[in-house]
């Protein structure tokens, strides 16, 4: 079990439970380490060494958000910047949420 991640799981917001049940789910099974806050659970090194079941990145602050949209341009719909502020992007069996990469905030931004 990774360390920690009952409890954050415990604490995304009711819209966010289905991904909460899911990621519970694969609690017992190996996980990758979350020094990083990032919760990986579900290793799958058939498919690659490092691939996961699911993966949930930490949240990101609204400033952060809002300082990316305005770099690029973008209007990001509250729903999605409610879920970004939770959890900024996550893979779940095979489906990407994308979130904001940190290396794009830099100057100059990176990818």
């Amino acid at each position: 079990m990774v360390p920690g991640a009952a409890e954050r799981l415990n604490t995304l917001p009711a819209d966010l439970r289905p991904l909460g049940d899911a990621a519970r789910a694969l609690l017992e099974q190996p996980g990758g380490p979350s020094d990083d806050g990032v919760l990986r659970f579900g290793h799958r090194p058939w498919v690659a060494p490092e691939n996961y079941a699911f993966t949930l990145y930490p949240g990101l602050p609204a400033d952060t958000l809002a300082q990316y949209a305005r770099q690029y341009g973008l209007i990001v719909p509250p729903v999605y910047a409610g879920f970004l502020a939770t959890v900024n992007g996550a893979f779940c069996y095979g489906m990407a949420l994308a979130g904001v990469p940190a290396s794009m905030l830099g100057s100059p931004p990176l990818l």
